[in-house]
């Protein structure tokens, strides 16, 4: 999306600002996956192997609908703008899975 923003001829600040939070976000995030599987009580029950987890559940639809979201996108008719909004909405949500 920032590289077709580019090409697009945006201002060079947007592009460097977009740069900016792409590199922040990628940063704040790497380990969070880990950090929410590490803060779970696990030592008090026993898992079924047959239950699914309802916490994974959700995060599995959430993530089929970002999927989903993504799969709809049609590339050649979006304006450059309307990319980076989309992109930003995206990472947004992919912090929430």
């Amino acid at each position: 999306g920032i590289q077709v923003a580019n090409l697009a001829g945006l201002p060079e600040e947007v592009i460097v600002r977009a740069n900016e939070i792409l590199k922040q976000l990628a940063e704040s995030d790497i380990n969070k996956p880990f950090a929410r599987r590490k803060n779970r009580v696990t030592d008090n029950f026993q898992v079924s192997m047959f239950q699914p987890d309802p916490v994974e559940e959700g995060k599995n639809k959430e993530y089929k609908e970002l999927v989903e979201k993504i799969k709809n996108i049609d590339i050649e008719n979006i304006t450059p703008i309307k990319a980076l909004t989309l992109l930003n909405d995206i990472i947004e949500k992919a912090k929430d899975i």
